[in-house]
C-alpha cells in the first residue's frame, strides 16, 4: 500500500505512522501454504522511493496487526537515505492485512522519561 502525506505534516521527528488493522486467521493460509510452492508469508516492511522510480527497504520485519483491531506504531524519521521525515513510501508485504485507519503523530522527546518501579 502506497501511502503519501501532505504539506501539512510536519518535516522534523519523531513522527509515528499509526496503522490499525488486522490479518484474517493464519490456519487457511498454512493450509494453502501446505498445498501448494507459495512464498511463505512476510512481514511487513517500510520502503520509501529510491530515486530513479524504484522502491527501497528502510526498514523491515516490522511484524503485522496479529488478529483483530490491532495497531501498530512505525517511525517515519530517521530513515537510512532521507532526510527529515518520509512522506511518500509504502507499506510491502505478501500477506493480506485490512486496513481499517491510517494516521500519524508526533512524538514525544524522551529526555524527561523516566521508568519507576
Amino acid at each position: 500500500m502506497e501511502i503519501e502525506f501532505g504539506d501539512e505534516t510536519p518535516n522534523e521527528g519523531p513522527l509515528w505512522l499509526i496503522a490499525r488493522g488486522w490479518v484474517s486467521r493464519t490456519d487457511t493460509s498454512n493450509d494453502a501454504l501446505s498445498r501448494g510452492h507459495h512464498e511463505p508469508p512476510r512481514t511487513l516492511a517500510l520502503e520509501v522511493p529510491d530515486g530513479h522510480g524504484s522502491w527501497k527497504t528502510v526498514r523491515d520485519q516490522l511484524g503485522f496487526p496479529a488478529g483483530k483491531n490491532k495497531t501498530m506504531l512505525i517511525r517515519l524519521d530517521g530513515l537510512e537515505g532521507t532526510t527529515g521525515v518520509a512522506r511518500r513510501f509504502r507499506l510491502r508485504t505478501n500477506r493480506e492485512i485490512y486496513w481499517d485507519w491510517l494516521a500519524y503523530a508526533r512524538g514525544r522527546d524522551d529526555a524527561g522519561a523516566r521508568q519507576q518501579r
